[in-house]
């Protein structure tokens, strides 16, 4: 019942992988590795981090954040994005222009979801 902007999914249109690309341009471009990992396979259209790598599964018990965050939240903005939802803390949100709404864990999850509005 949520509607995503990104995801690892086999049938999205061409224009969609390229109007997500001018979101994460930023980090591509810090990252040969993840560049190709995004361009050169049609699945996986992620909001990556250079910081992180290919590395995105990070539990509730770590304590992993990214303090140099490249991204275009216009262009999320542009895309219908209201919110980032975040398994790893985002230091620098308020320079992008988001707003941290809170932060959602209980004792049987994986995960401690951070929320931040566009």
């Amino acid at each position: 019942g949520i509607y995503t902007l990104d995801g690892y999914t086999a049938m999205y249109p061409l224009e969609h992988k390229h109007r997500f690309q001018r979101v994460i341009q930023g980090e591509l471009d810090k990252s040969e590795e993840l560049r190709s990992y995004f361009c050169d396979w049609g699945s996986r259209c992620y909001l990556f981090s250079s910081e992180l790598g290919r590395n995105y599964m990070f539990s509730s018990a770590d304590n992993v954040s990214v303090s140099d965050l490249s991204i275009d939240c216009e262009a999320l903005r542009g895309m219908g994005c209201r919110y980032i939802l975040s398994s790893v803390s985002i230091k620098e949100y308020e320079s992008l222009g988001l707003r941290f709404a809170g932060s959602f864990r209980n004792d049987d999850s994986y995960w401690n979801i951070r929320v931040y509005e566009l």
